[in-house]
């Protein structure tokens, strides 16, 4: 197939000129439709399909019409690069959205992330991925990265990297919520140190973090200090940076 042989784009929908007599839409809904109406669910009925001299009737026009119309809205629709709104009603009715379905909603872009998602996107618990919702580029300097205020972004191929700053409690436990919760699962969590001090003296304090009990939506960390003068690692309170990767 070659570009050239994409066909032309509906910039007039079908039947653009027609009147209220030669066009059916939207197309008739129900069941108890009049003697050979056409309709979405039904399609064009039996009696169509019968010759007249049998009891049959001729397809209305109007029907023909409308079927067409409808799908030259659609296809207009999807041709201009609308994306479509999410719809709970149209999610009941084809028993959800497929994985990876894209929709708009609320002012942003959610990619789904299971199939029959009924879901709301942005509820709690929602299989939806916000595109744009603190979304960030990253900063590098010298080719070192450097975060910022809390935020992530996504990449183009579905992996989510989250950063933010930590401070830890006396003891040098932190506790650390993730901007946005991770679809599926945190795959790697790195914690570095900006600024560590404590109640004895200690020259250049350097930070260990054993991760512990990371998850989709946080990660705990106890963070040690080491003591030059004792040489051990001790607890103290200490700020710093986290970062994180998952999908």
């Amino acid at each position: 197939m070659k570009l050239s042989d994409f066909a032309p784009q509906f910039g007039t929908l079908w039947a653009a000129g027609a009147t209220s007599s030669t066009l059916q839409y939207p197309l008739l809904s129900g069941t108890s439709l009049s003697t050979g109406r056409a309709s979405i669910a039904s399609g064009f009925p039996a009696a169509n399909f019968t010759p007249p001299a049998a009891g049959g009737v001729y397809p209305w026009g109007a029907d023909w019409n409308g079927a067409l119309r409808t799908l030259s809205v659609s296809a207009q629709n999807y041709e201009a690069g609308n994306v479509p709104v999410f719809s709970a009603d149209f999610a009941s009715e084809i028993g959800g959205y497929a994985d990876n379905a894209l929709v708009q909603y609320g002012g942003e872009y959610w990619v789904s992330t299971a199939d029959g998602n009924t879901t709301v996107p942005g509820a709690s618990g929602a299989s939806w991925l916000s595109l744009f919702n603190g979304y960030a580029t990253e900063t590098y300097v010298n080719g070192t990265f450097v975060p910022g205020s809390p935020g992530y972004e996504i990449k183009p191929n579905g992996k989510i990297e989250q950063w933010g700053t930590y401070t830890t409690d006396s003891s040098g436990l932190i506790t650390v919520y993730f901007p946005f919760t991770f679809p599926n699962s945190c795959d790697n969590i790195g914690v570095n140190e900006a600024n560590a001090t404590g109640t004895w003296t200690v020259n250049t304090p350097t930070l260990h973090g054993v991760n512990q009990a990371p998850n989709a939506s946080a990660f705990i960390a106890n963070v040690r200090i080491w003591d030059a003068i004792t040489t051990s690692w001790k607890a103290g309170s200490a700020t710093g940076y986290w970062r994180a990767e998952g999908h």
